[in-house]
C-alpha cells in the first residue's frame, strides 16, 4: 500500500490476504505461523536430519567403494601412488588403495601384523606367486617381501594392514610417516 504523509509517500508491504492462506496449516504446528517466513525457517529446522548422500567411487573403481571417504592419491615417486580409505563414520582405518605402475616393484618390507592385498586391475607377483584381479595376498608378520607389479596395466590393489610395515630401504621408511603405514 502506498500512503501520503506529510514528508511524502510511504510503501507498506504486507501480505494481500491477513492472515496469509498459504500457511494457514501451519498455525496449529507453528506458533510462528502469523509470520510465514519465520513458520517456513522453524519448520525446516525441526524437519529430520538428511540421509546421508553415498558418494559415487572413483571413476575405475569397484562400485562397493560407494559411500567411502578416499583421500588424495599421493604419489611418492613416478608410477607409485596410494590413497587412504576410510568407511563411513570411521576416523582411521588401516586400509589403502595402492596403484603401481607396470613393471614397478615396491619396497621390499615387512610386516608388524597381518596384511591382506586384493587385487582389484592388472597384477603382481612376489615370492610366494602371480596375484591378479579377484586374488587376495595375505602376508603375516614373519613374512618379508618385494611385489612387482608385471607388464601391460597399472596393478590397483586394495590393502588393509594391522601394524606398520617394516620398509628396508633408508628412503622407504624416510617417506614412511607421510602416508601412516
Amino acid at each position: 500500500d502506498i500512503h501520503q504523509t506529510k514528508a511524502g509517500e510511504s510503501v507498506e508491504l504486507r501480505p494481500r490476504f491477513s492472515p496469509d492462506p498459504r500457511f494457514a496449516y501451519r498455525v496449529a504446528d507453528v506458533a510462528a505461523a502469523s509470520h510465514p517466513p519465520l513458520a517456513a525457517c522453524l519448520a525446516r529446522l525441526d524437519a529430520p536430519a538428511p540421509v546421508p548422500v553415498h558418494l559415487a567411487p572413483p571413476p575405475g573403481m569397484p562400485a562397493s567403494l560407494a559411500g567411502y571417504r578416499i583421500g588424495p592419491m599421493r604419489r611418492p615417486v613416478r608410477g607409485l601412488g596410494i590413497a587412504t580409505i576410510l568407511p563411513p563414520a570411521s576416523r582411521r582405518a588401516g586400509l589403502y588403495l595402492l596403484e603401481v605402475a607396470p613393471g614397478m616393484s615396491m619396497p621390499a618390507h615387512g610386516h608388524g601384523g597381518l596384511e591382506l592385498t586384493a587385487i582389484l586391475r592388472g597384477a603382481f607377483e612376489d615370492a610366494e606367486g602371480v596375484y591378479r584381479p579377484g586374488d587376495l595376498a595375505e602376508t603375516g608378520e614373519a613374512d618379508d617381501h618385494t611385489p612387482v607389479a608385471l607388464a601391460g596395466e597399472t596393478c590397483v590393489c586394495l590393502f588393509s594392514v594391522s601394524g606398520k610395515l617394516r620398509f628396508q630401504s633408508w628412503l622407504a621408511r624416510l617417506v614412511q610417516p607421510l602416508f601412516g603405514i
